[in-house]
């Protein structure tokens, strides 16, 4: 797992999400909870690969839609150079291929953007553990 900045204790977060409202709204539980910390967001996957090797988050939420792009591109971009952040997909789209398509590409994590935030929170702390979230 990527190297923390802060207390073995509290996962750095970088988020890539086009869609500005769900990004506020995941960015305001970040902050809020104890063991997360917020470190950034990107729109997209090249701003999203350029800003990974400075910031090094242990976890990224990916989203899967991004304008023109898609969160599994950068997944296997991130996994093809070693990189080894905890990703959770972040979607609206629950088909079982998708869901096994973001396994097989090396995400720790799928979760809906329906889900109640404080499932998300739930997902990335067992998700941390090992645990594959679908």
């Amino acid at each position: 797992m990527a190297e923390s900045l802060t207390s073995p204790n509290i996962r750095t977060v970088y988020l890539v999400e086009d869609h500005e409202l769900y990004a506020l709204g995941l960015q305001r539980m970040i902050e809020d909870s104890s063991d997360f910390r917020w470190v950034g967001r990107s729109d997209g996957v090249l701003s999203a690969v350029a800003a990974y090797p400075v910031i090094r988050p242990d976890v990224m939420l990916v989203d899967l839609q991004l304008k023109g792009e898609t969160g599994l591109s950068l997944i296997c971009s991130l996994r093809a150079y070693g990189q080894d952040p905890l990703i959770a997909v972040i979607t609206s789209h629950h088909d079982p291929r998708i869901v096994a398509d973001c396994e097989r590409a090396g995400a720790n994590a799928f979760i809906l953007k329906e889900e109640p935030l404080e499932c998300v929170l739930a997902k990335m702390r067992r998700m941390e553990k090992g645990q594959w979230e679908p």
